[in-house]
């Protein structure tokens, strides 16, 4: 038998290698040439079909010539001869009646037409316009939290920010360790203080599908809606338990005024807020409900690199909610800077955005083992698949303090700077090493002590300090009311004269200068 991979179109013909025949459906010319069944009887019909018609398309067109030396059309008045007629792909050639072609008249618009035309393209310009100028405000408050994401590059002039992370500049100075963050004006709820989190081993469980895994975790994720001064922004939450206790970001609320929460059935409620957390960017929420999914939390110190990790939440608003992600653990006990917070955090490839913040990283086994917070970004070079998750070692932590006191409490000085190292204080022409002061709360003692804005500190309790996370290991084991020793260097202006001096400063309480 013949192979249809060895039949070719035949190459030498004027014609194209098919035709309509008389019934109208499609016919192939096939050339069994240089094949090595040439002989076979398939092939001899084709060769055979081909000469015949061959022979009938040579005697077309010697009727065709015949027939144009015939009717070929006089010349006009003018004495001119009609055009030469266009090839015919099939080898023949148009043939004019005596009369010459026929000439049609070219069509014109009239004025009323064309002021039609312009009308139409005036309207729809102007839809065109409004439609997009609405999907751009729309866009706007669906990224609410944008900002609260997206980690610039260092720029070479600034003065290197804590850790000196190209991915991770602090909109402003680098803080220690406090932060003055915009407080939350959502209304309070009750505290709850017998409230925890169970923390569940994976030990005996048995993965789940991708399907079985969000069928199960869908219900206990939620949508969060905060209204602020702003305009809208949108994030996820985790429920806790059946009677409404709600997970998420603390910097999802952060400045909101009011909160709404949406659950998977479409039920709506009005939140309050239990308790948030700046430093650990973890908040507890309240709604009047019943019967609501709690979730599953895993342990996420059970975690390794390589692990399958799945995120649940609304990336980009609403009108996305409940899109699922898939990737892996990358990295355990990441360190990240986010907002002047050092933070020991879980990274993971799986897809997180704007919108994803306070939603739930899961494992395999459908248990929740992260608070998803972050992403990082950079206007620099590409970066794809690094987002991070507050480890549920952490919220076993810190839920509890929230929910029973509505805050956590740490002894801070209660001051903004950026570290100096003795590489940037060269490139920069810094005087000295150390950290540089750039803001002062006022309910800081550290404030009542004269210290200001713009003073080099070079040691605490006799140790040199070039960066926040040193000043952080100092003060760690320390209480609210205990004293440090600063050292101080400062530039006076008025007379060009520096001096260093030494400062008594009493730590304060981080919650009461939020």
């Amino acid at each position: 038998m013949y192979d249809p991979e060895d039949i070719r179109y035949s190459k030498g013909e004027e014609r194209p290698p098919w035709e309509l025949s008389e019934s109208g459906r499609l016919r192939e010319w096939f050339s069994c040439r240089g094949t090595e069944d040439a002989g076979d009887r398939h092939c001899r019909e084709v060769e055979e079909q081909k000469r015949e018609r061959m022979q009938a398309q040579r005697l077309r067109r010697r009727q065709a010539e015949q027939s144009r030396t015939v009717r070929a059309p006089e010349s006009d008045a003018a004495g001119e001869q009609p055009p030469t007629p266009p090839h015919n792909p099939r080898g023949d050639r148009y043939i004019y009646p005596e009369s010459g072609p026929t000439i049609r008249p070219r069509k014109r618009f009239s004025a009323a037409g064309v002021a039609v035309i312009i009308a139409v393209a005036l309207v729809t310009s102007l839809v065109i316009n409004l439609g997009v100028a609405g999907w751009l405000e729309e866009e706007s408050y669906d990224d609410g939290w944008e900002d609260d994401w997206y980690q610039e590059p260092v720029p070479d002039e600034a003065p290197d920010w804590e850790d000196g992370d190209w991915a991770q500049q602090i909109p402003e100075p680098a803080q220690d360790p406090a932060s003055e963050t915009e407080s939350s004006e959502l209304e309070r709820a009750e505290l709850a203080p017998e409230l925890t989190v169970d923390i569940q081993s994976a030990e005996g469980l048995e993965p789940l599908s991708y399907q079985a895994l969000y069928a199960k975790c869908l219900p206990s994720t939620v949508s969060i809606t905060v209204l602020n001064d702003e305009g809208i922004g949108t994030g996820t939450g985790i429920v806790m338990t059946e009677d409404g206790y709600i997970l998420t970001c603390n910097h999802v609320i952060e400045g909101g005024r009011t909160c709404r929460i949406t659950t998977s059935d479409d039920e709506t409620y009005e939140a309050l807020l239990v308790g948030g957390d700046a430093q650990t960017d973890l908040a507890v929420l309240k709604i009047e409900a019943e019967g609501l999914t709690p979730a599953q939390f895993g342990d996420s110190d059970e975690l390794t690199v390589g692990d399958e990790a799945l995120a649940i939440g609304d990336p980009l608003g609403t009108e996305l909610r409940g899109t699922l992600t898939n990737g892996i653990i990358s990295a355990i006990n990441r360190n990240v800077t986010v907002n002047s917070y050092s933070m020991t955090l879980i990274q993971t490839t799986a897809a997180l955005n704007s919108g994803n913040s306070g939603g739930p990283l899961l494992n395999i086994y459908g248990q929740v083992v992260g608070v998803n917070n972050m992403k990082m970004n950079s206007n620099v070079v590409t970066v794809e698949g690094l987002g991070f998750a507050v480890p549920t070692s952490v919220v076993r932590e810190i839920v509890p303090t929230l929910a029973s006191t509505g805050k956590v409490s740490r002894p801070v000085l209660g001051i903004t700077c950026y570290g100096i190292d003795q590489e940037t204080a060269e490139r920069n022409g810094e005087p000295v090493t150390g950290l540089r002061v750039a803001s002062i709360s006022e309910g800081s003692d550290a404030y009542a002590q004269g210290l200001q804005v713009g003073d080099y500190i070079t040691a605490v309790n006799g140790v040199n300090v070039v960066s926040v996370a040193e000043v952080k290991e100092i003060i760690q084991d320390l209480s609210i009311g205990d004293t440090v020793e600063l050292e101080v260097y400062r530039i006076n202006e008025e007379n060009g004269e520096d001096e260093t001096f030494s400062l008594t400063v009493a730590l304060v309480d981080q919650s009461e200068l939020n």
